[in-house]
């Protein structure tokens, strides 16, 4: 299994913006098409650090041939580009993105 991990920073007062980016990236037209892999889960945690928001955003894929079918399809998208990697963006600040391969899992927390 595979998981990559997002982390945006952002003000507060801009929640609205990042969750409509949110809602629109979960949309219909960005389905993955026949042939394209989707995540098999995904994990979303916030917190506050004074007037910022950081939000964690786990999506987890079955293989890293998985998850790189998917971000070919997402990086083919031109809304998928504007919504998430325009030049110009001020709302957010993408800190990193962490892939780890997942090799133990433990159902008992």
């Amino acid at each position: 299994m595979l998981k990559a991990e997002f982390i945006y920073r952002f003000k507060t007062i801009d929640t609205p913006i990042m969750n409509a980016k949110f809602a629109e990236s979960a949309s219909a037209q960005f389905e993955s098409p026949e042939g394209v892999a989707n995540n098999i889960g995904m994990e979303f945690a916030e917190r506050m650090e004074g007037s910022e928001t950081v939000i964690n955003l786990s999506i987890y894929y079955k293989d890293r041939a998985d998850y790189e079918s998917r971000t070919a399809f997402e990086r083919a998208q031109t809304r998928w580009l504007e919504i998430w990697f325009n030049a110009n963006e001020t709302t957010f600040v993408r800190e990193a993105l962490n892939i780890y391969v997942i090799t133990r899992q433990f159902r008992n927390f």
